[in-house]
């Protein structure tokens, strides 16, 4: 193993190149923007997820305090789970 300034790297086997970008193994060429989920389907797939996790949360702040939870944490919420879905669904490798 050894250090470079983007991260922890080890020596790749031979034929598969090193993304520091992804911080993923490629066989074959580089990785392409091509080869990237189109950005309609992450934007879909993160908009459910953020609707789905809002809801949720819904359901779980009325059994814990009998009232609606407030539209601005709902909001937050749905926020925070983005991100990370977002980030998660651009490390999907479609070849």
């Amino acid at each position: 193993m050894q250090a470079a300034e983007d991260g922890p790297r080890f020596d790749a086997p031979e034929g598969v190149n090193w993304s520091p970008r992804r911080r993923i193994l490629v066989k074959g060429q580089p990785r392409s923007v091509s080869d990237e989920m189109p950005l309609w389907q992450r934007l879909l797939i993160t908009l459910v997820t953020m609707l789905l996790v809002s809801v949720v949360a819904g359901f779980l702040w009325r059994s814990l305090f009998n009232t609606d939870i407030p539209s601005y944490l709902s909001g937050l919420v749905g926020g925070v789970t983005a991100v990370p879905m977002w980030e998660f669904l651009k490390w999907i490798d479609l070849r």
